[in-house]
């Protein structure tokens, strides 16, 4: 099974007024290189950075990283565009796209790694329309994998928050994993998030 992770590095982050949050330092590194990092520790497939905003500085802090960086023109218009960039250089071959969110420095690579185990298990099993979410007492968090089926209705998608009503759409597609730690939420919106998470450590 081939994966392919396309890892959204775009935003404006409204919400931290002005402050790229990706390169906010966090454990001698920045935010988006904890993420990188964990990501090529899962060592589960070829990693595909969309960069937009801020661009050429998130394009600095990752050079070296054995990633795929490629840039969205349209990043102001929302979360739905990166991914379409993202899809856009997937390889043909890839069976499955895993969608990751790069102000998660707290997904560790195991969590990567048993969703994509996941993911693989079911698709040895049945290669049918597959959508992998994790979740934790119920409340579904990211990342977010499909099956290559999803590639056409993804490109076609044009709601400019993301991928939610393509997964609210398809109930029968989706398997559940549940996961034991809070990583598959804690994101960074605001600024009081990464306060809280910079004093944690």
């Amino acid at each position: 099974m081939k994966l392919n992770i396309i890892l959204l590095a775009a935003g404006v982050s409204r919400r931290m007024n002005g402050v790229n949050k990706l390169l906010l330092p966090f454990k001698n590194k920045t935010i988006v290189q904890i993420t990188v990092e964990n990501l090529i520790q899962a060592n589960i497939g070829k990693i595909i950075v969309v960069t937009g905003h801020q661009a050429e500085q998130v394009q600095t802090v990752l050079e070296g990283y054995p990633i795929e960086m490629v840039f969205n023109p349209n990043y102001a218009t929302g979360m739905t565009g990166s991914i379409q960039t993202g899809l856009l250089n997937v390889d043909d071959d890839a069976e499955v796209y895993m969608i990751a969110l790069s102000d998660m420095p707290f997904i560790k690579p195991e969590m990567y790694q048993l969703l994509a185990q996941q993911f693989k298990n079911q698709w040895f099993v049945n290669q049918k329309p597959l959508i992998i979410a994790p979740v934790l007492s119920g409340k579904r968090g990211n990342p977010i994998l499909f099956s290559n089926h999803f590639k056409t209705k993804l490109l076609a998608h044009d709601a400019l928050d993301g991928c939610k009503e393509i997964v609210r759409a398809h109930p029968d597609a989706i398997l559940t994993v549940e996961l034991a730690t809070k990583g598959v939420f804690q994101d960074i919106d605001y600024w009081e998030d990464y306060e809280k998470i910079k004093n944690m450590f």
